[in-house]
């Protein structure tokens, strides 16, 4: 039992609070950087609050970053494993991502942001272990491949395996730490061995918590080791919850709202919080490139279907058929005829799917989300994908009898979230500024067409901030259509005016 004198003196603990941070002028946050790191240089320029929150970063070497999405956290902890690299004695950095894609995801945005060496971690438990003594700066693995690793009991089990991984690694970064929330689960474990003998940790998440203040011991506890929330979740229960017996004779905890104030300033003690309104000098638009690849099946379809193109040279009708299929198997799908009947086939492995809905999950809980693609199978492939997260949405293809009547479910309706539209369909014409986030899943080919279905979102009347995200396969035609559309050009027209080389979209 503690004592209510003990918990008075936690509550009233005095700790730091970094939120006064946020009101530092760009001018005095540039020459932090110069006197601190004179020598240090960042490849691409920082907004105001990353540079802000790598200063805290620099300050804190146990810290949590509660940004919105879309307000680059992975750029801040890439520029923040650079300078410990040249300042802090830092030789390999460990980056935990939330799934496969991301972690594809992930080495994008080192490669954009910096000159660091890097390995995506994959592949069979042996691969895994092998890239784990490779040499690089930085080793990026989703949660699910590295406990995999850590639990195999033929090398000896959890405790050992973790042990031997956090001996590699002077600084851990926990990407969507929100993930390790439930204290009871082998993620929160995982990442307390993974990071225990780690100098530098940091933890990323826009989500840190939904109804439940209790997830915050946990991520507070991986990064800081009890000293913000306390040593263990007892302590934070009873400082600011109320306890009760339910039906079932267990406990229940609910938060005292007259400790927010105090909770608020507790947690400012090791974590930063921005909104996106508070990012005061991005644009009013931001485009954003999230690349994943080709899983092993897709990707051989894929490479001959290259390999036909290349065959059919010349032929309009052949090019056309051979482009679509392209398109078809980077968005997880082949269509083909069977006996004069058009069969579809979905891979086992759909990465852009996966992409989708992280992105969309982490959104802020009261965005809405408008996804364009090009076919209907995608269309099908993402609502169902949204059933089984449960994610309320509609959708306008074709075969939608009533467009207005799904509009305005979408923009009325505070609990459906997104807004699935065939660009062929409602490209042109709709008025959606109630959305201010916008994810291509496929992008039309025309850069007309493109730029249309953009100011369904962009257009006279948006207040907000608008973020529009490409899901582009790596290596593939995807690629090449937005340089195109960059340059207002036509990929196939350039391809059937021979003005293009077909040999190569892989």
């Amino acid at each position: 039992m503690i004592s209510k004198e003990a918990v008075k003196q936690f509550r009233e603990q005095k700790l730091n609070d970094w939120r006064w941070v946020k009101d530092i002028s760009r001018k005095d946050a540039e020459q932090y950087i110069v006197d601190v790191a004179p020598k240090f240089k960042f490849k691409t320029r920082p907004f105001t609050h990353q540079l802000v929150s790598i200063i805290v970063g620099i300050e804190n070497k146990e810290f949590l970053y509660l940004l919105d999405m879309g307000l680059g956290k992975s750029k801040i902890v890439i520029d923040l494993i650079q300078y410990h690299m040249k300042y802090s004695n830092v030789k390999k950095s460990l980056v935990l991502s939330p799934s496969p894609v991301s972690v594809f995801d992930f080495a994008e945005q080192v490669n954009i942001h910096s000159n660091l060496s890097h390995i995506e971690v994959y592949g069979k438990k042996e691969d895994r272990w092998d890239s784990f003594n490779k040499e690089a700066d930085i080793y990026i693995i989703n949660y699910d491949g590295l406990k995999s690793m850590i639990t195999d009991r033929q090398k000896g089990g959890f405790v050992s395996q973790a042990k031997k991984i956090s001996n590699m690694f002077d600084l851990v970064v926990f990407d969507e730490i929100h993930l390790c929330k439930n204290r009871t689960t082998i993620n929160f474990k995982m990442a307390c061995f993974i990071s225990s003998n780690a100098n530098i940790r940091y933890g990323l998440t826009g989500t840190p918590h939904g109804r439940d203040p209790q997830d915050l011991w946990a991520q507070f506890y991986i990064i800081d080791r009890g000293k913000t929330l306390g040593n263990n979740i007892s302590m934070f229960r009873e400082a600011y919850f109320t306890t009760k017996i339910n039906f079932w004779g267990g406990y229940e905890y609910k938060f005292n709202e007259k400790y927010v104030d105090s909770l608020s300033k507790r947690i400012a003690n090791r974590s930063l919080r921005y909104e996106e309104n508070e990012a005061q000098d991005l644009p009013k638009l931001t485009r954003i490139k999230t690349y994943v690849g080709l899983g092993v099946e897709a990707r051989g379809y894929y490479n001959a279907a290259v390999n036909g193109l290349v065959e059919v040279k010349g032929d309009y009708k052949k090019l056309d058929a051979i482009f679509i299929r392209l398109r078809q198997i980077c968005s997880g799908f082949l269509g083909h005829k069977l006996d004069e009947e058009n069969v579809m086939i979905d891979f086992d492995d759909i990465t852009k799917i996966e992409a989708l809905t992280d992105l969309i999950l982490s959104t802020p809980k009261e965005a809405k989300v408008v996804v364009f693609h090009e076919f209907i199978r995608s269309g099908t492939n993402i609502a169902k994908a949204l059933d089984d997260i449960n994610i309320k949405y509609e959708r306008l293809y074709g075969a939608t009898k009533d467009k207005d009547a799904v509009k305005n479910r979408f923009i009325k309706d505070q609990k459906c979230k997104v807004f699935i539209v065939n660009h062929r369909s409602g490209g042109t014409g709709l008025n959606l500024q109630t959305a201010n986030y916008v994810i291509y899943y496929e992008s039309p080919v025309s850069s007309i067409v493109r730029k249309q279905s953009e100011k369904r979102v962009y257009r006279t009347g948006q207040t907000k901030h608008t973020f529009i995200y490409d899901i582009v396969v790596k290596n593939s035609v995807e690629e090449k259509i937005l340089r195109f559309i960059q340059e207002g050009k036509n990929l196939f027209k350039a391809i059937i005016d021979g003005k293009e080389n077909i040999e190569r979209l892989v």
